[in-house]
């Protein structure tokens, strides 16, 4: 039984270590951190997600200019579309006028 007594003492030292080998490895696979690096990466993780919605701002305003730009150009594009048949219509109108004339010129 002399053994078992010497052995007791051992016992704590031995959870101990295994508790503070158990911390080095949780340190060395960044199991654990220290709380200056998760605020560290919290705050750049803050500015990134900051920037990236003042990007998609930033899109968005250029997606809505370039849509209304696009609406713009299509109404003119409409508007010259029916300039130009006003046009072809008044033409065709005066040269069946002139011809009309110069029929009716040439019949007398």
């Amino acid at each position: 039984m002399g053994g078992l007594e010497q052995l007791a003492p051992l016992a704590p030292s031995g959870a101990l270590v295994t508790l503070i080998a158990f911390a080095v490895l949780a340190v060395y696979r960044g199991w654990l951190v220290p709380k200056a690096t998760v605020d560290q990466i919290t705050a750049a993780n803050d500015r990134v997600a900051a920037v990236q919605s003042e990007r998609l701002d930033d899109s968005r305003s250029r997606e809505e200019e370039w849509r209304a730009a696009w609406t713009a150009e299509r109404a003119r594009g409409d508007l010259q579309e029916k300039q130009i048949d006003e046009l072809l219509e008044l033409a065709r109108t005066t040269d069946a006028a002139l011809r009309g004339l110069k029929t009716a010129a040439k019949g007398q």
